[in-house]
């Protein structure tokens, strides 16, 4: 999300704010920046602003309709109009002007103003950025309460600071904690945590790797409303999952204990979970918790074929609809079960998974008919025939191919609507693609082609680095897809995209062919700047008569002699003076 500069708030103070959808604070959602300070301005007499207000009018609108305009403002603009008047200051600090903000503070010593601020105009989304001392006490004391917190990315967030700052006051309206990305927490943190923050529903400790086994003990005990718990990079092995699962120290399952409403799980690169015990009990496979959405596994490097088994095996899991087992060293063996189990899955992550192949693939499309999103990227084992067998699957909306270097232009036959190469049989194909990745296949114009005439609906597609399709390609992307709103051609020669675009190559398009021109970039660099872009006919460039210019591309010449691009320049040249003519 882009960020947005400082908006200008009452009081002088200044405090980043942007209005985001997501309820959820996470890396990938970041918002605007800046310093959060206090500086003494100006307020001019009040008879300079109700002359002022006059001359607007602003005494003749209804406050609703004044809070109305305020909200098609964004959030900066809103900050700076508080300082027009006091009749639209008093209309800024109104709660409803704030909806769905969410305040980045970097927290000084003399932060009480913004402080003041925030809770005057009710934000009660919070992303600290930096603090010093006892500085986020400080913030939950004048904001007691507060709904989301995010300290993610503060290494000096320790085990002092959130004792300090949880150990005496119970939040009950904060609902989600983000730490990720702070490693000095440990155990005694969460235990703390758990104990104070009785209604948390979504909580991300990603790569706190001293959280250990203990913490999913106080969080199974203690969050009974927690929906998301992402655990990437932490310490937990599978006796940490059965406690999730509500198991205790002594193996019996309690009906107390365990969270029974989790419903999104992040395991990414825990590796000290194995398939010894994963068993129908953990993993939220028990009675104590069905988890109803989202598990992602990948990069457990434990997790393979009886692990799987053992997973597919757990009702709780049969309402899974994400499932993310990347690089997960499982089989056609362990993708069968899942397929045979998880009917409801509509997102399958299986990338770089090598030992998955057209065999796997086939069950997949034989049972996940509601599968929407399928990533399959790095799957070196994947040919032609594995998505012949995915063609089945016309509910998919979005395909991820890339690298999968098997895969050729024969295969785009199968995902493209229409009939085979041999006109025998007649394909649906997949006639709800948005989304096609094919970056690194062996992929050429027929297939590209086949793909553009056919597939009108989709809206990204990425080719990079498919060194077979050429400016005849391209084009027929150019033509056929009208509805295409992103495409990746890295690796692609600028000669493609200029006959695409319908545009003239420019002596910068020519030379990048060049292997040399690198090289030679930073002693043509003034050369360039003169006649780059510029429409020259052969005759002028190499004119007699004209001293300056001649003296301007001789260096360039006497490099274009020594390529195999002289001949490219003619015919551009030759273009251009046809054109004049």
């Amino acid at each position: 999300m882009e960020s947005q500069s400082a908006a200008e708030v009452t009081d002088g103070c200044r405090v980043d704010v942007e209005e985001t959808p997501c309820p959820s604070p996470s890396r990938d959602h970041a918002v605007s920046t800046a310093s959060a300070c206090t500086e003494s301005t100006e307020t001019a007499p009040s008879g300079s602003q109700d002359r002022y207000s006059g001359e607007q009018g602003i005494e003749i609108l209804n406050p609703e309709l004044i809070r109305l305009i305020f909200g098609y403002l964004d959030v900066q603009n809103r900050g700076r109009m508080a300082q027009v008047c006091t009749a639209w200051k008093a209309v800024a600090d109104e709660p409803c002007i704030w909806v769905n903000v969410e305040a980045r503070l970097r927290l000084s010593e003399s932060c009480a103003p913004v402080l003041d601020c925030v809770a005057r105009r009710g934000i009660r989304r919070i992303k600290v950025l930096s603090y010093k001392e006892d500085q986020v006490a400080q913030l939950l004391r004048a904001l007691p309460d507060i709904r989301c917190l995010d300290l993610s990315d503060n290494y000096s967030v320790n085990n002092n600071v959130i004792l300090g700052a949880f150990k005496d006051t119970t939040y009950e309206s904060c609902t989600v904690l983000n730490l990720s990305w702070c490693p000095q927490i440990d155990d005694s943190a969460i235990d703390c945590l758990s104990s104070r923050l009785p209604n948390l529903e979504e909580l991300y400790l990603v790569g706190c790797d001293h959280i250990a086994d203990s913490s999913m003990g106080f969080i199974a005990a203690r969050l009974p409303k927690l929906r998301v718990l992402d655990i990437k990079e932490c310490e937990v092995s599978n006796a940490g999952l059965q406690r999730l699962a509500g198991f205790g120290e002594d193996g019996v399952l309690s009906t107390t204990l365990g969270v029974k409403a989790l419903t999104h799980l992040g395991l990414e690169d825990c590796t000290l979970v194995s398939d010894c015990r994963l068993g129908v009990h953990q993993l939220g496979l028990g009675p104590a918790v069905e988890l109803g959405s989202h598990l992602d596994l990948s990069y457990c490097n434990h997790i393979d074929d009886d692990a799987i088994s053992n997973i597919s095996r757990g009702s709780g899991l049969v309402t899974l609809t994400t499932l993310n087992i990347t690089a997960c060293p499982i089989t056609d063996v362990g993708v069968s079960l899942l397929a045979q189990k998880l009917t409801d899955l509509r997102t399958l992550n299986i990338s770089e998974c090598d030992l998955v192949t057209k065999d796997g693939i086939a069950v997949v499309a034989s049972h996940l008919h509601n599968l929407r999103v399928i990533h399959m990227r790095y799957c070196m084992g994947l040919t032609n025939i594995a998505l012949k067998h995915l063609s089945r699957i016309s509910s998919l909306e979005v395909v991820v191919l890339k690298s999968c270097s098997k895969i050729r232009s024969k295969a785009m036959a199968f995902i493209a609507p229409g009939k085979t190469p041999s006109n025998i049989v007649e394909l649906d194909g997949m006639q709800k693609l948005r989304v096609l990745n094919l970056s690194g296949c062996m992929v050429g114009d027929k297939g590209i082609a086949r793909i553009a005439r056919s597939l009108s609906s989709l809206c990204t597609l990425k080719i990079a680095r498919c060194q077979e399709i050429s400016d005849n390609g391209i084009k027929a992307i150019a033509c056929n897809l009208k509805k295409l709103k992103a495409i990746d051609i890295k690796g692609m020669a600028d000669n493609a995209l200029c006959d695409a675009c319908h545009c003239e190559e420019t002596l910068h398009h020519i030379m990048c062919d060049c292997p040399l021109y690198d090289i030679q970039r930073q002693s043509l660099a003034s050369v360039l700047a003169r006649i780059d872009n510029s429409q020259r006919s052969m005759d002028t460039i190499l004119s007699s008569a004209r001293e300056k210019k001649q003296k301007a591309t001789k260096p360039l010449l006497k490099f274009l002699r020594d390529t195999d691009l002289n001949k490219r320049l003619c015919t551009a040249m030759s273009h251009i003076a046809k054109d004049k003519t």
